[in-house]
């Protein structure tokens, strides 16, 4: 008579291990792919949510510039017909806005808004929502503007291409020789035009970013290895640089060349 034997026992119960274990790792393998198409279909909503936000805004803005408009086509105060303020209407629709960037060449074409920090807009758009965007926003620290020595803007580098993730052409230096310029109009309807000197990669950690904005001789002092003899109005945008690790940054720092007041009523 043939016994059986514990040792039978467990190779039937291995056995069994053995069938439950692809199923269990089969059911993982589908969690984790539904996992991440539900975050690429959220991520791709959150994409069109932004992107639709900010193309109404510039359909609401269209009445401040025209495409092809620059500091000289702009009519000046004492020689055009005072017209009423387009600017109002987005600072209605958000009283922390302080202007309008474009940068010829590239997608960047957005509101300007200061928070009461630099955390409130880093993912919070222009009209209020909740959105990785974020918005494009003025370092709080610039109280007087783009009338401060240096001028901190940042924006995100979106996987889209939007915000300011089109900076990043300027590591060209044939596209920099082409769109040298940056163009900002502020609320009171004064053209701001900036000319770029220098374009390159740093950290969250860069001196730019602890210096004091309201101290004209230590930001002349800092811009002095780029031939800044008159360092009163720098423009730095900021953004993040792609598989870098997340301090990696890019600066695009400008100078103040122009400004122009446009004839818009009070």
């Amino acid at each position: 008579m043939e016994l059986r034997t514990p040792r039978g026992k467990e190779s039937a119960g291995g056995s069994r291990r053995r069938r439950v274990l692809p199923v269990f790792m089969f059911g993982l393998g589908a969690l984790l792919v539904i996992f991440s198409a539900f975050q690429l279909l959220q991520g791709a909503r959150e994409d069109a949510a932004a992107v639709g936000e900010y193309g109404d805004l510039r359909d609401l803005g269209a009445e401040i510039w025209s495409p092809s408009d620059t500091a000289e086509s702009l009519p000046e105060a004492e020689d055009a017909v005072a017209v009423p303020n387009p600017m109002l209407g987005l600072l209605e629709i958000n009283s922390d806005f302080v202007g309008w960037i474009r940068v010829p060449g590239t997608s960047v074409d957005y509101p300007i808004v200061r928070g009461a920090d630099n955390a409130v807009y880093l993912y919070t758009t222009f009209g209020g929502e909740q959105n990785p965007a974020g918005a494009i926003f003025m370092d709080y620290r610039a109280r007087d503007g783009f009338g401060t020595p240096v001028t901190i803007l940042y924006g995100h580098n979106m996987r889209n291409g939007t915000m300011f993730a089109s900076l990043h052409q300027y590591k060209d230096p044939d596209f920099l020789a082409r769109y040298p310029e940056i163009t900002i109009m502020t609320v009171d309807g004064t053209l701001h035009t900036y000319r770029i000197f220098d374009v390159r990669y740093t950290d969250a950690w860069d001196a730019v970013y602890r210096l004091d904005f309201k101290d004209i001789d230590q930001a002349e002092a800092f811009f002095a290895p780029w031939g800044m003899a008159d360092a009163s109005h720098v423009l730095v945008l900021s953004t993040c640089v792609d598989g870098a690790g997340r301090d990696a940054r890019l600066l695009v720092s400008a100078q103040l060349v122009h400004t122009q007041t446009a004839a818009f009523m009070a």
